[in-house]
């Protein structure tokens, strides 16, 4: 048998943060555990199971496609490849809800994929009324799964953004696709669902379609919260101004970069 130490060496050619993270979950046990007993003996029955994983990861596709999970505000998330992985920066969008939703609010959230921002909205805050959708059953499914692991209390409906809903909500949240047709960082988001990534020309095909349609879908006072790209920020805050937006507001991730905006509905 090869021990941990061993095999994080023949390993070396990924990052060593993605070789802890695979042989934890695989083997069941702490990244410290790792560092602390790297003469521990990977057992054969893993063994090969562990190498097939490593090869995947060689080939570059993602480690939460790979393991099938990923953390999202402290919560464990199942993916698939039907589903976004989620990212550090869309936690700004929860955030943002959980500090302007009064007591007892309605949020909707629009293009939920994994179910992400909306199980983490109501996994913080029981007391909010939490509605998420998707046009596609597959992700609205793995959203599902989750919410029910999780224990948490999400409604769930197929529609294609405001297509099969009716009534008024007093927080809309989205992370619709905003990347661009040609867009280089493509190159990089292969395995990743098209559908959720791209939209447009420029990227703002999706953005555009949602803020419009969004005040006839809020309460007075109601808030639409939005992820957008690094430099979308000024072309959203026109389209939030021109919607009749107010108090728009763009917050920005921990690389600086404008990455999500806010306004309320007079």
């Amino acid at each position: 048998m090869i021990s941990i130490a061993e095999w994080m060496i023949a390993a070396g050619d990924i990052s060593e943060r993605d070789r802890e993270e695979l042989l934890a979950e695989m083997l069941g046990i702490s990244k410290a555990d790792i560092l602390a007993r790297p003469e521990t003996r990977i057992p054969e029955t893993k063994l090969k199971c562990i190498n097939h994983a490593l090869k995947r990861l060689k080939l570059g596709e993602p480690l939460a496609y790979v393991l099938g999970n990923w953390e999202f505000w402290g919560l464990t998330l199942e993916l698939t490849s039907q589903t976004l992985i989620p990212r550090p920066e869309t936690e700004l969008l929860v955030e943002t809800v959980l500090h302007t939703a009064p007591e007892n609010a309605h949020v909707l959230d629009l293009g939920t994929g994994c179910g992400a921002i909306a199980i983490a909205i109501a996994h913080e805050r029981p007391d909010l009324k939490v509605t998420a959708t998707d046009y596609s059953p597959g992700p609205l499914a793995v959203a599902r799964s989750n919410a029910q692991r999780l224990q948490v209390n999400v409604a769930f409906i197929v529609s294609n953004w405001f297509s099969e809903l009716t009534g008024q909500w007093d927080i809309i949240v989205s992370n619709p696709p905003y990347v661009g047709i040609e867009d280089v960082h493509l190159e990089n988001l292969q395995y990743e669902p098209r559908a959720a990534l791209v939209s447009g020309p420029t990227g703002l095909d999706d953005l555009t379609q949602i803020v419009v349609a969004a005040p006839r879908h809020l309460h007075n006072r109601g808030v639409l919260v939005i992820e957008h790209g690094y430099n979308q920020g000024t072309a959203v805050r026109g389209l939030f101004a021109t919607a009749g937006l107010e108090q728009i507001e763009t917050r920005r991730d921990l690389g600086n970069n404008e990455r999500m905006t806010y306004g309320y509905w007079r």
